[in-house]
């Protein structure tokens, strides 16, 4: 009966972020507490949990470093390593950002998918990318690229088969790269990944939430701009409906959760 919370809190030029993460113990509501978990890098964002409750992962968006909170001592200890640049990179360096992790899934014990959003940082253009992680050695094992103007946001497993969705939030300037914006499909081993299919539509602008079905048929993916609901067919990435929820000034649709009865 834990929570985990990550802390990421960009204000306007603000660069006095959290370098840390909650858990809380809800066991008790009446005394509930929190615990705060220092990683020493600005900006933790992506987090995640592995299935029985021993490990937390999280990235700092700031800082382009991912870490493992190994709760199942006494005194959790906490390790960490840089996505290497080919030079040294500070953990509390706000200005490290080439790839900006946003999201963080995990598929099995011992493997773990970050989400980067990546793009233009310091004139450098750098495709948006998702990584596969092995979680026991904290190694990367393989890296799939998207386009600099993709901005891969969220990410879901299915709870069926070795694949992950992830929405590419597309560019700022939607109307300038319109097919930046979509959803991709990809499988994955234990040391490698596979793009399974990539859906654009004119229907989309600024992706931003994605869920799925309890059986893994379905997914469904909020368009912050075009204030839309689109329901996808998950093995073969067809569009199965369009959702209007609004106008996108007053909608916005952002995260999705999918609930089955």
């Amino acid at each position: 009966k834990k929570l985990y919370v990550s802390r990421m809190m960009r204000m306007m030029g603000n660069l006095n972020n959290s370098t840390s993460i909650l858990g809380i113990d809800y066991s008790d509501p009446g005394t509930m507490t929190a615990i705060d978990y220092e990683i020493g890098a600005p900006e933790p964002h992506g987090i995640a949990i592995n299935s029985d409750g021993s490990e937390v992962y999280t990235a700092s968006y700031g800082s382009d470093w991912l870490f493992k909170l190994n709760l199942q001592l006494d005194t959790p200890s906490i390790e960490d390593t840089t996505w290497e640049f080919g030079y040294s990179v500070e953990k509390d360096d706000p200005y490290n950002n080439r790839l900006k992790p946003i999201q963080c899934v995990s598929v099995r014990d011992s493997l773990l998918l970050v989400t980067c959003e990546a793009g233009i940082w310091n004139s450098e253009s750098n495709p948006g990318q998702v990584h596969l992680w092995n979680t026991n050695t904290m190694t990367r094992m393989d890296t799939w690229l998207f386009d600099v103007n993709s901005s891969p946001w969220h990410i879901i497993n299915s709870p069926s088969t070795n694949r992950v969705y992830v929405v590419l939030k597309g560019d700022l300037y939607y109307e300038q790269y319109p097919d930046s914006d979509g959803v991709a499909c990809l499988s994955y081993d234990g040391d490698s990944l596979n793009l399974e299919w990539l859906v654009n539509s004119d229907e989309f602008k600024r992706l931003h939430g994605i869920d799925i079905s309890d059986d893994g048929h379905r997914l469904y993916v909020s368009g912050k701009i075009d204030g839309k609901l689109h329901v996808l067919d998950a093995e073969s990435g067809d569009v199965l409906q369009s959702i209007y929820l609004g106008p996108e000034i007053s909608s916005q649709p952002s995260g999705v959760a999918c609930y089955s009865n």
